[in-house]
């Protein structure tokens, strides 16, 4: 496991230039996972500039597959809550894909639906890198706390302190979907590269427990410490309990 502890301001820059280096050394065709939520957003905004001002950059994303690592069910696919329609408008219409793939947030029925999204992700060269924020109790995706490992893709129901959490995104935890989709902690483990992304004080106690606790279904992002080849990037206030780190 790589763990790069940057200062605030370098954060999005030094991502970025890991997504980068990973893409730009790729001679094969693949899927890139990308994931919502509040840490990824300069992230997305720094790679889309880099992606408008590099054309060899531009020319390699060109080549790619991208991947949403989960979805909200039961709400059309352009309200503009799901994940889809905030990766668009973060990242995908500022970038020009190969094919986006992702679960459909009106699938009638999402265990199907899941199984054409493993499908199309195998068709295009599976997954090479897949970008993680992590929750405050620890979650990947929509992998909560004490979710079975073995799945490679899950349907789950949201509790009520995770609706909660969700809200924001929302504009109301009654407006919070009851439902989501996400690539399970068995699909995660299978792409070739993870990255894990995580900035800000509110999270220092977490990424400890997820980077150097015991791996344990109660923590899902520990699950991390298992798999080959992990990039974490950190911003030096969501690494500050770490014992360990390469920068």
């Amino acid at each position: 496991m790589k763990i790069l502890v940057v200062d605030a301001l370098q954060y999005a820059q030094v991502a970025v230039d890991a997504v980068m280096e990973h893409i730009l050394s790729t001679h094969v065709p693949e899927v890139i996972g990308f994931a919502t939520g509040t840490t990824t957003p300069p992230v997305y905004e720094l790679l889309a500039r880099r992606a408008a001002d590099d054309r060899a950059v531009k020319k390699k994303i060109d080549t790619l597959s991208v991947f949403n690592v989960d979805e909200y069910l039961g709400v059309a696919p352009g309200n503009p809550g799901t994940c889809l329609s905030r990766m668009k408008d973060q990242l995908y219409r500022h970038i020009d894909p190969k094919k986006v793939i992702c679960f459909r947030s009106d699938a009638s029925d999402p265990e199907k639906d899941s199984l054409r999204v493993m499908e199309e992700i195998d068709m295009a060269g599976g997954l090479g890198l897949q970008i993680l924020g992590i929750g405050g109790d620890g979650h990947i995706g929509f992998n909560d706390p004490d979710m079975p490992w073995e799945l490679e893709t899950a349907v789950v129901s949201f509790s009520d302190s995770s609706r909660v959490g969700k809200a924001g995104f929302w504009g109301g935890v009654e407006n919070v979907p009851k439902q989501g989709v996400t690539l399970g902690v068995k699909g995660i483990m299978n792409a070739r590269s993870l990255m894990l992304l995580a900035r800000g004080e509110s999270k220092a106690e977490i990424v400890c427990a997820a980077l150097e606790g015991p791996v344990t279904t109660g923590v899902p992002a520990s699950v991390l410490q298992l798999h080959p080849f992990v990039t974490v990037v950190l911003d030096r206030a969501a690494a500050a309990g770490l014992k360990r780190r390469n920068s």
